[in-house]
């Protein structure tokens, strides 16, 4: 923790002592415990998504706490996150986005990539347990993520956006608001070979031999924002829900699939936050699920991440 301390000081101290500083707005750094499920579900005429009586795979990414830093000049914010060593029995992480916080409008662009999946559990006739450790590991495969998300409130009950949901910001008053969240969003999954390991692949028909895939999705949610100020302490919680299209391409080994499909998303957003004299401290919880049914497999990705941020606000 000292070491985080005495890197956030030598950050400000450096930013403070150039000509570029004049619009920088805070400074600060990040640890981030990030996680990432990926589910495989085999479905016939009879099943839905997520069925008790459907095969399903879940793949889950394991991460130690990451470090990272972000910053805002002239309004436009910079985050970026890494996994700085290779663990044993971890995935690697990065992430890195670009946002703009308004008033009643803000943006958010993201990347994130994560390696080295984990089978977590399986369902319906998959015995995990009986896998070796090489197939559970299933080292090498890949998930890459963008997405363009554009929050609007619609109707204004005193909520600032930028007050409540950008990290250094406290907000001035309570209050909450109608928001609007439209989403484009392309999740691209590979590995060295097949996704899904050899001994189970009968269980999920002639999807069995699934190589690599893409996600594109087109998403509007609807919900609602709400900040409450407790002095120097306040509570900021979002969430929304919406429908959406989404085409979805997946290679097999001697074929390959492409279909457009109805595609809901969920976002859960909250933090808690204190501030004095520049010096801000928050804790951010952030949820994000989506899934993508075809008719004979889906897919579902579900993002979560909690974090810790330390920063100085000029």
């Amino acid at each position: 923790m000292m070491f985080l301390v005495k890197l956030l000081i030598f950050m400000t101290m450096f930013w403070s002592t150039v000509s570029l500083a004049k619009g920088l707005e805070y400074i600060g750094i990040r640890a981030q415990m990030p996680s990432l499920e990926f589910d495989i579900d085999s479905l016939d005429e009879s099943q839905s998504a997520s069925s008790d009586d459907s095969n399903r795979l879940d793949f889950v990414s394991k991460e130690p706490v990451i470090l990272g830093f972000f910053a805002s000049y002239y309004g436009l914010g910079l985050g970026f996150s890494k996994t700085l060593q290779d663990e044993e029995g971890a995935s690697e992480y990065l992430d890195v986005d670009l946002s703009w916080y308004g008033d009643r409008v803000a943006f958010k662009l993201g990347l994130s990539r994560i390696e080295d999946f984990f089978v977590s559990e399986g369902y319906g006739d998959i015995d995990v347990d009986a896998l070796s450790d090489d197939e559970l590991e299933n080292e090498g495969v890949y998930l890459e993520n963008v997405a363009l998300d554009i929050t609007v409130t619609l109707i204004k009950f005193r909520l600032s956006l930028k007050e409540a949901f950008e990290a250094q910001t406290h907000p001035k008053k309570s209050g909450g608001g109608v928001i609007s969240i439209f989403t484009a969003d392309r999740t691209y999954f590979d590995g060295p070979s097949f996704i899904i390991p050899e001994s189970i692949q009968s269980y999920f028909g002639g999807d069995g031999t699934l190589l690599e895939g893409t996600l594109q999705s087109i998403n509007l949610q609807l919900g609602w924002g709400h900040s409450i100020v407790m002095g120097s302490i306040y509570v900021s919680i979002l969430g929304a829900f919406g429908p959406g299209t989404a085409t979805v391409e997946y290679d097999l080994e001697d074929s390959t699939v492409e279909d457009t499909v109805e595609a809901s998303k969920t976002t859960i957003m909250g933090a808690i936050g204190y501030s004095s004299k520049g010096l801000f401290l928050s804790l951010e919880a952030d949820y994000r699920s989506q899934e993508y049914i075809l008719d004979s497999i889906s897919f579902a990705t579900l993002r979560t991440s909690l974090s810790a941020n330390l920063g100085y606000s000029f």
